[in-house]
């Protein structure tokens, strides 16, 4: 777990974030889940993250890739006992409690798709009794509302999700490689940042 101060943050985002909460996010994936965790206070904010290595449940290779149904149900299962001991043993948490969970969406491939939408379900269901409040998010609207698309390099031509993934280490000052966990950070970043007033 690290600590950073919370004004800096707040700089570095150019938004201001929720004192006394705690916000979890969930980046589910087909391989690894990432959850990231930011706890804030009065000052200070402990942010750490956690990765979920699902098990294998496609097999075969081009146009001969299976979904095997067996594999399906018991990588479910391993996955709810995995998660349910982050969150009973390893998570704490500490004042108002906000889940966010990416809302997926994968064009490409619809048996990842079908993957990623159960265990997205999967963290709904076993976790929406501990949070005061618990939502699903795109991914583009978690970016918007973190400012990444007002800070970072226009010239940068990577891939977004490599653009994303130096943003929140910068932030938070880390060097993450997966980007599963720094897509958790997002989300759980994106849950604390107070909304705009007009008048």
């Amino acid at each position: 777990m690290k600590k950073l101060s919370l004004s800096i943050l707040e700089k570095r985002i150019g938004k201001k974030l929720s004192c006394n909460t705690t916000a979890i996010g969930f980046d589910t994936a087909s391989k690894f889940t990432g959850i990231g965790v930011i706890i804030t206070l009065k000052k200070t904010a402990y942010v750490s993250t956690y990765l979920i290595k699902n098990k294998k449940i496609i097999e075969g290779k081009g146009k001969n890739r299976e979904l095997k149904e067996e594999k399906f149900r018991e990588a479910l299962d391993y996955f709810i006992g995995e998660l349910n001991n982050l969150i009973s043993n390893k998570i704490k948490t500490k004042g108002y409690k906000k889940f966010i969970i990416e809302q997926p969406f994968f064009s490409k491939n619809v048996q990842t798709l079908i993957i990623l939408q159960a265990y997205a379900t999967l963290v709904w269901r076993e976790t929406k009794h501990i949070p005061d409040e618990i939502r699903f998010v795109r991914p583009v609207t978690c970016r918007s509302i973190i400012n990444f698309f007002k800070n970072r390099n226009k010239k940068d031509k990577r891939k977004q999700k490599e653009q994303v993934k130096d943003y929140i280490n910068y932030i938070f000052g880390l060097n993450l490689k997966d980007d599963n966990l720094t897509d958790g950070l997002a989300l759980s970043l994106s849950a604390l940042i107070k909304p705009t007033t007009t008048h």
